[in-house]
């Protein structure tokens, strides 16, 4: 058989072998979510290649000679339309779906962590350590209640009070923070006024050049006794 698939029968034995690997991929991150390890597109990608490596040598060891027989004859296939079809459906979106949510569930339980702690010390394996925190994770782990205020390259603040209902990105590649009141600052960095009905702020803090915070309670913000539309 040549390189390049030449009949829609090759085809779709190709994208039978190609595309599970980034089904599972694209599972995966759906039901764990962002990956801070992983930010950049290039690693992803690695690792759906990865997983359809796998798939396919699972698919090539199982159904190899009956994929083969297809990839030969693709008349035959005519036979068979709704079985193909089915069989398509199956293996290239149905098992790898099903198979990254029933693998992350493993990989995140606790039996399984219990397991590979055994293991790892019955072979006297050292465990990877895990990143060190970056100061942005440190300064927020350990923040309280408390002004939070970021100043850009042009000058502008934007601030508010980070409370109970605040929080802050984990992700090291979107560094965003969320400030459940949003309050009207001056030149200086000042706090000058709670902006009439807020219901928050995301504040994209990729280009800040400096994120404060001014620990403090909350009977004490300035302007809180009578100004909340930051005039």
């Amino acid at each position: 058989m040549d390189p390049v698939p030449e009949t829609w029968a090759q085809a779709a034995v190709v994208l039978t072998l190609v595309v599970p690997g980034f089904v599972y991929r694209a599972s995966w991150q759906a039901v764990a979510g962002s990956d801070p390890g992983r930010p950049d597109f290039g690693t992803r990608v690695l690792h759906a290649m990865v997983a359809t490596g796998v798939f396919a040598g699972a698919y090539a060891t199982v159904l190899g000679p009956v994929l083969a027989a297809y990839a030969r004859d693709p008349e035959s296939v005519l036979d068979d339309v709704r079985g193909v079809a089915l069989a398509f459906l199956l293996l290239g979106t149905i098992l790898p779906w099903a198979g990254a949510r029933v693998a992350f569930s493993v990989v995140s339980s606790r039996r399984y962590r219990d397991v590979v702690r055994r293991v790892v010390a019955v072979l006297h394996l050292h465990p990877s350590r895990a990143a060190a925190p970056s100061p942005w994770d440190h300064a927020f782990s350990r923040l309280g209640e408390g002004w939070v205020r970021v100043r850009f390259p042009d000058g502008r603040w934007l601030g508010g009070w980070y409370g109970a209902l605040s929080s802050a990105s984990s992700c090291r590649s979107l560094r965003e923070l969320f400030v459940e009141e949003a309050w009207v600052l001056d030149a200086d960095g000042g706090f000058t006024g709670r902006i009439h009905a807020s219901g928050g702020m995301v504040i994209h803090c990729a280009d800040a050049i400096a994120v404060d915070f001014l620990p403090s309670r909350r009977d004490t913000r300035p302007g809180a006794d009578d100004r909340e539309d930051g005039t």
